[in-house]
């Protein structure tokens, strides 16, 4: 009986611990419903979902919901591993999403967001080091459960 409330606490502290990281990876940057990386931006959020060559951005409020991307512009100043960098405008998709396509997105190393809103800017800084949902590109072929598999 010892044994089972042992591996009972054991398995609640595991639960309590992965709970944690998934609310908040450090002190500015927390996971969202749509997969993605919030910070803080001022008044706002900001959650950012980069996959391959595209981000998708949404500013979110201090309550972190959505909020529409009427009348909302901005862009987003990419740096990448050689060092050279690109700024791109956001184009506004659905009611609530920004989206920026950059081929060489996926050999960024961070991204900075502009947005404008009433007329006062809102901006954050992504550095994908400490972004959990850093992607890499493919290469040809798939680890699977052993390793390398060709």
């Amino acid at each position: 009986m010892k044994k089972i409330k042992s591996i009972a606490v054991a398995a609640l502290l595991v639960l309590a611990g992965t709970t944690n990281f998934n609310a908040k990876i450090n002190e500015n940057t927390y996971l969202h419903s749509h997969g993605g990386t919030i910070q803080a931006a001022g008044d706002y959020f900001v959650e950012m979902v980069k996959v391959d060559n595209k981000c998708t951005f949404y500013l979110l409020d201090a309550n972190k919901n959505e909020i529409s991307n009427k009348n909302i512009t901005g862009n987003l100043f990419i740096k990448f591993s050689d060092n050279t960098s690109t700024t791109n405008d956001l184009s506004a998709i659905g009611n609530d999403g920004f989206l920026v396509v950059n081929d060489q997105l996926y050999t960024s190393t961070s991204c900075t967001i502009s947005f404008k809103v009433n007329g006062k800017s809102v901006s954050t800084t992504f550095k994908y080091a400490v972004t959990p949902f850093k992607l890499q590109k493919s290469h040809g072929h798939s680890h699977g459960e052993g390793g390398h598999t060709h």
